[in-house]
Order: C-alpha cells, then structure tokens, then sequence
C-alpha cells in the first residue's frame, strides 16, 4: 500500500507541474541573458564537439565557471538545433526531476508521506520558481539542483551506512554540481544539518561529524575562490553597467532581502525577472526604519525557531533557508539586482519544511478535540497548491517573449531603469522607433548616468533623423564616459551626417588614440579627412587602415579600404597638380 501511494503522489506531482509550466514549451528564447547562454554564443552553437567542451572547461564567460551548465545546453543543440522549444523542454524535465527528487528524499528521511508531499509540490508549483524553469539562461538552477538534490542522496544513503563508496559517491556529486552552478557551494552544511534532523545521527560526535564534512568545504572553498576571480573579471571589463555597492549598504540590502523573500513567498506578487538595486541605477535606498524592522524581525525568527528544541525541523528548515541564500544575498556582489527569484529555487525548500511540518503537527495537536482537524490540513495544503498552480501558470505567460517580459517587469517594479532599457532595444530591434526611444527616455530620468541608455537613445534618434538630439545624448554618454573609442566614433559619425567635419575628425582622432588597432575607426577618420578636402591625410590615413585590417584578416573591410585609398590618391594627385 505503502509503495501504491507514493507512486500515486509521484505521478500527480509530474503531472501537475507538467500541466503549470508546459506553455513554456511554445516560448521564444529572451534577450537578456539567452543571447549570451545560447543565441550569440558559438561556442554553444557549434553543439557538444570537442572544441566546445575545451571551451567550457576553460571559460569564464558571463561571469561564471560552469562548464556542465554550457555542455548541456550544447547537447540541447545536438538534439533540438538552436530552436528554443527544445530547451525549455529541458529544463521543464529537470524540474520535474527536481520535484520528484525532493520528495523522493523527504519521504524516505521521515517516513511522512503528507508532508513530504507537500514540499514537493511547493516546490513545483510556487510561483517564486518559474523563473529558474521558464528562463532558458537559468539552466544552471535546475541542472545544478538536479545534482544537488542527488548528492543528498547520496548522502543520506552514506550516513545510514557509512561506507567509503558511499562517500566518494557524494563528493564526486557535489563536485558536479558546483561545476554547474557556484550556488551549492553552502551544500556541505547542509550535509551538517541533515545530520541533526532528520537522519539524527546521535551516535555520531559533533567532532566526527565535522570533519567528515572538511573534504566538502575544501570543495566548496575552492569553488568560491574560482567564482569570485571569475566575477571579479568581468565587473572590471563594464563597471559602467555594475557599479559597485558599498559593504555597509550591501549588508543593509541584505538583510531587506532575506525578508522580502519570506514575504513573497506567502504572497507571490509582482515578480519581476530583475529588482533594481535600492543603492545603485537610480534606485531609491532603503529607509533606516526598514533595515532596523528587517533586521530585528530576521532576529526575532532566529530566536523563535532555533529555540524550538522539540521541533526540530523548525531550526533545520530555518538555517536551510538562511544558509543556502548567503552566496546569492547580495553581501558579495555579483551583479546589479537586490534580489532574483531565481535564487529562491533550493533555498526555499527549507521554509517549505517548516510550513508542511508545521501544520501538520498543528492539525495533530487539535485533532483530539477536533476531529475535522486531520482532515482540515490535506484541504488547506490542496488549497494553498492549488492556488500556487494558478498564480504560476499567469507568471508563466508573461515570459512568452522579451516584449512581455520587459512588460510585465516594468510594470511592477519602480524605477527599473535596466528593464526599460531592454525594453527599449528590443523595440528598437522590432522596428518600433517611437516606442523605443520613449523608454530610453524614461530610462535615462531615472539613471541618467547610464553610458548604453544615452547611446542607444541617440541611434534610435539618429534613425529618425534627428540628428541635434542624437549628437546631443552621444555627448551626453561622452560626458559620461570620454575614454570610450566607441562612443568618441559614434558621435563623429553623427557629426559627419551633419556636416560638421572639424569636430567629426577631433572625436575621430581621439577614437584611434584610444584603440590604435582598430581599423574600422582609422577608415572613418580617412572619410572624414575626405569630407573636409584634406586627402593628403585622408590617404595616409587610410593606408594605415588598410595595414590593420589586412593583419586583422578582415577582408572584405581591407576590400572597401582599398577602394578609398584609391579615390584619395587620385583627389591628392590632382590637388598637387
């Protein structure tokens, strides 16, 4: 009977998570973060060959080492090409794993089918998750807690009978999925928490017990070292997009946070795929009252459910929760977000605990007085599911495409400067000028600081030709930023359309200064030089980009190069004549 009703709730679990997330399937890829994962990448698109595995093992791109994260969605090439139903195929079957995993973990640990159940389909069902399943780029969530959850298992089989197998069987997990997302770096203590409850090794000693987990953290150590190198290089190549937040308003925005996720978790409203941060792009900082509340009520929490000896889930769910955030809570900074849904995937769990075995426990206590309690508590957890499940399929449909997505997101947050900015360039893409440069726009009020929102404002304008206001927000990003080449060619090419050549080739020679390399800028030089009559230097300097972009082995470019060089020569030869 026993083995009837877990295969009864494992297939009404696949089920409805199956049913919530399956538009996902008929979704597009988005361009945040997807161009850089899958669409733009060629490394990924050239699928699972030996010169992509190379690559993976080798690479910090976006950030990150993750290199299972890129061979899988490399082998998703293979199987599906660069289509993007087949990865959100994917990553749905992994959060269908995911679901049945976790349950498959608790029941056996407990030996309570109820409430093991009930995690289980918070987990699949919450609303806070459909970000790490619907976003293609958050493959490293559900792939990293596939082998997350795995090695608990793993584990927990050790822990019943220590065996040398057994624990190498662990560690080889934890080191899988550590190379699939930095975020189990906080695994080994969980292993530590595991011990207390619900495995209750008593007969182990707490000295034992720690130094079993020491080969772990090593591990996780190691990893942590990697992942900041990794997030170091990238935040120094565009600062200008991730300005740096000071220790004491990260720790600040921290402890907001920690509180926030609770709260959206009882009611899952207006999530967005990024929350400003409230200390950096224009966002509004966070009042002394607010961090005092947060910090005393997370103080208050700790206290309330650390002391709960008879309890002990209460406590384990609790530092579940507060562990597993800590590598994504803000305190080391790795991006420009306060917070994300998708870091709620695992760490969650531990909150689901202690609301499953709560009630649970709450309903025993009154059931000897109230009959109706035992029943009560399967209808409110169907109930609260139920509710979850509807509430997820809306927030699925907004990921549909960037449009909605972008939508949707500026809609229910404020000031979210780098929303409208995506919005914007994918209205742009789409040919929706108007559209576009009113939310770059609105953009550029709330962080007028912004180098991209400027200079993509100004090509939209440009586009139009508008070419006073596009010259004028290509100043204005030059303001910002005057050691940028690029910015510096921009804004020559503006002028030049506008007939002002003298200032076209200031901007144009200070451009080629800065990246001496670049041949695309010493050709745009050569025309402005043309523009003004002076082909002596047009010549010379033409010669000299055709050099770099026969080093550079740009062909086609050397081509146009040489066409010009000619037309300068003749012009220079008739003005000496």
């Amino acid at each position: 009977m026993g083995r009837a009703w877990t295969l009864t709730v494992c297939l009404l679990l696949a089920a409805a998570t199956v049913a919530v997330y399956a538009p996902v399937i008929g979704h597009d890829f988005v361009s945040y973060d997807d161009d850089t994962y899958v669409t733009s990448n060629a490394h990924v698109q050239a699928g699972l060959r030996w010169d992509t595995v190379r690559w993976a093992w080798t690479t910090g791109h976006s950030g990150y080492w993750h290199p299972l994260t890129w061979m899988s969605l490399a082998l998703d090439v293979e199987m599906y090409g660069v289509r993007a139903p087949g990865f959100h195929l994917s990553n749905l079957l992994f959060h269908v794993l995911n679901t049945l995993l976790l349950f498959g973990i608790l029941k056996r640990t407990t030996c309570r089918i109820g409430p093991a159940a009930c995690v289980a389909g918070l987990f699949a069902l919450h609303p806070l998750h459909v970000e790490s399943v619907a976003w293609v780029a958050e493959r490293k969530d559900v792939l990293s807690a596939a082998l997350g959850l795995i090695s608990i298992a793993a584990y927990v089989s050790y822990a019943r009978r220590l065996s040398g197998v057994r624990y190498a069987l662990t560690f080889c997990l934890l080191a899988l999925g550590l190379c699939t997302k930095p975020m189990l770096v906080t695994l080994p203590c969980v292993y530590l928490l595991l011990d207390y409850w619900p495995l209750q090794r008593k007969n182990k000693s707490v000295p034992f017990l720690l130094l079993e987990k020491l080969p772990f953290m090593a591990l996780a150590a190691l990893l942590s070292i990697v992942t900041y190198l990794s997030q170091a290089t990238i935040l120094d190549t565009i600062p200008y997009r991730y300005p740096q937040v000071a220790l004491p308003l990260r720790i600040a925005n921290a402890a907001v946070s920690y509180v926030r996720y609770i709260a959206k978790m009882f009611w899952p409203v207006d999530l967005s795929i990024l929350y400003p941060h409230p200390y950096a792009l224009g966002g509004a900082p966070w009042s002394a009252w607010t961090v005092a509340a947060s910090t005393a009520l997370l103080g208050g929490l700790c206290v309330l459910l650390l002391w709960t000896v008879r309890h002990r889930y209460a406590a384990i769910g609790w530092l579940w929760y507060l562990g597993m955030l800590v590598p994504a809570i803000g305190v080391v900074q790795s991006g420009i977000q306060a917070m994300a849904d998708r870091y709620t995937y695992l760490p969650l769990v531990g909150l689901f605990v202690i609301v499953a075995w709560g009630c649970g426990d709450l309903a025993a206590h009154f059931a000897a007085r109230r009959p109706w309690a035992h029943r009560a508590a399967p209808i409110a957890a169907v109930t609260a599911l139920a509710v979850c499940a509807v509430v997820s399929r809306r927030q699925v449909h907004h990921w549909r495409d960037s449009v909605a997505l972008y939508e949707h997101a500026v809609q229910v947050s404020r000031n979210n400067s780098v929303m409208l900015y995506n919005l914007a360039m994918t209205l742009h893409d789409l040919g929706r000028i108007e559209e576009a440069i009113e939310r770059y726009r609105w953009a550029a009020a709330i962080d007028p600081l912004d180098v991209s929102t400027h200079t993509n404002l100004a090509h939209a304008l440009r586009s139009l030709g508008r070419l006073d206001e596009a010259i004028h927000h290509f100043r204005r990003a030059l303001a910002i930023s005057p050691h940028i080449a690029l910015t510096h060619n921009n804004l020559a090419s503006a002028l030049l359309s506008n007939g002002e050549q003298e200032q076209a080739i200031h901007h144009l020679v200070a451009a080629t200064r800065m990246a001496p390399d670049n041949a695309v800028f010493h050709m745009n030089l050569s025309i402005a030089y043309a523009d003004a009559l002076q082909f002596d230097r047009a010549a010379a300097t033409a010669t000299a980009a055709l050099r770099l972009a026969t080093k550079a082995g740009s062909t086609a470019l050397a081509e146009r190069i040489r066409k010009r060089l000619s037309e300068y020569e003749q012009q220079s030869a008739v003005e000496r004549r």
